[in-house]
């Protein structure tokens, strides 16, 4: 399976948490934006900082994705995503879910491919099969 992947997919994994996509793991070729990494690291960090997460748990989950990342397709956030991101959707979604959608928009043009687009983030998932990507993560 071709996927791109929303940090919420990528976090329940590392984070062993319940109602992780069992897909997941039917990826050949994952693609995300850099700013995967950083969403990542940022809520590992939050987590630990409000006592929800042990530094041995957050080591273990940030040597996870590291793992994840080396294996996957960075798209970068490029000047024509963030001009597009700015542009009227008439869709509720923030500044990083738009992020998402149009490098995953973007990375479906480029690659030409269809990719499914993972999320357990119900807005982003409903923008995505907006842009005609089929969505597994949410229900």
């Amino acid at each position: 399976m071709i996927a791109y992947i929303d940090s919420s997919v990528l976090l329940r994994i590392a984070l062993n948490e319940g109602n992780q996509l069992s897909e997941f793991h039917d990826i050949t070729l994952g693609g995300s934006s850099r700013l995967l990494k950083s969403e990542c690291l940022r809520s590992l960090d939050r987590l630990v900082v409000m006592g929800r997460l042990s530094q041995s748990e957050m080591i273990f989950a940030t040597e996870y994705i590291y793992e994840v990342l080396d294996r996957m397709e960075i798209m970068p956030i490029s000047e024509n995503i963030l001009e597009r991101i700015g542009e009227p959707l008439g869709l509720n979604l923030g500044t990083l879910d738009a992020i998402h959608l149009f490098s995953a928009v973007a990375w479906r043009w480029q690659k030409n491919h269809n990719p499914v687009f993972l999320t357990h983030d119900v807005a982003l998932g409903r923008a995505a099969q907006v842009f005609g990507f089929r969505v597994m993560g949410i229900l």
